[in-house]
């Protein structure tokens, strides 16, 4: 029931220093930056950090035994989709099954609710 963890990347200095050279280029932010290269944007404050502090060599992997050249991290995994008490997964439902099912819900609503204010005033 953990948090599912992810094999740590190691990138490449070439993509590192594309990086940062944008950040500094284009004056971008870190965020903006993160998502074009769609990696953390913690990482690209670190790159640039370390760019500051030591220049080019700065960004050289410590460890790599392969380098990630780009394209960043895969796409979170979507959970499956689970059915409803009901056994019927909503959104897979056609729409004009869904606006009839959520016309009803709402003509439900209302009746319990007409319901308890004749049963408020019989009393």
């Amino acid at each position: 029931m953990g948090k599912e963890t992810r094999k740590k990347r190691y990138y490449s200095q070439a993509f590192k220093l594309q990086a940062v050279k944008r950040v500094f280029k284009d004056g971008r932010g870190f965020r903006e930056t993160a998502r074009e290269f769609k990696v953390n944007h913690s990482m690209v404050q670190r790159w640039v950090r370390q760019y500051i502090e030591s220049g080019e060599a700065g960004l050289k992997p410590a460890r790599a035994k392969s380098l990630y050249e780009g394209e960043g991290p895969a796409p979170p995994r979507k959970r499956p989709k689970k059915p409803n008490a009901k056994g019927y997964i909503e959104s897979e439902l056609p729409e004009v099954v869904r606006n009839e099912l959520r016309h009803l819900r709402m003509e439900n609503a209302y009746l319990k609710k007409v319901s308890a204010l004749v049963r408020s005033r019989e009393r």
